[in-house]
């Protein structure tokens, strides 16, 4: 289970069905958003394309029950994905257009996207892969790769809230 399909543990709907939601969060899931070309049999679309949805709200969405028009289903479902990316926003970060999630949040990650940083000012500074191996207890291919973005080519941002002074 995904970081993104744990977060809907005890979040509020975020489709909310006229007449069909139960607004009870400890019911909710997250939903996956079925879209042409993202899903198939057997085959969930990537959890950037999902919604927390309460357990009534996600069986409408999936049509086990068909209380509302399935054109009205569809464009409210889409509005609660909106609505989730909004609220999942920092997670939504760190994962790939693939629903992958990548840097130092990745499951197996070794360094830190700090790490990752220091490596690379390191080796342009002139410090040689051999030696940056040593002293992250890294190989010497992985930090070749690190320093030719080949791999951890994406490091996440770090948001911050602002207000409108700045």
């Amino acid at each position: 289970m995904s970081k993104i399909t744990q977060s809907a543990r005890g979040e509020r709907c975020q489709i909310r069905f006229p007449g069909v939601c139960n607004y009870d969060p400890e019911t909710t899931v997250f939903a996956h958003y079925r879209l042409a070309g993202y899903c198939g049999t057997g085959i969930k679309p990537p959890d950037f394309m999902g919604a927390y949805a309460c357990s009534r709200c996600h069986d409408e969405a999936d049509r086990r029950t068909r209380h509302l028009e399935a054109d009205f289903v569809q464009t409210a479902f889409a509005e609660g994905v909106m609505r989730t990316m909004v609220r999942l926003g920092g997670i939504m970060s760190e994962v790939s257009r693939y629903g992958r999630v990548f840097g130092e949040r990745h499951p197996v990650a070794k360094l830190s996207d700090e790490d990752v940083g220091r490596i690379r000012a390191l080796n342009a500074r002139g410090v040689s892969y051999a030696d940056l191996a040593e002293a992250f207890g890294l190989s010497v291919s992985a930090v070749g790769k690190i320093c030719r973005f080949e791999r951890r080519y994406v490091i996440t941002a770090k948001w911050r809230d602002c207000d409108a002074d700045g």
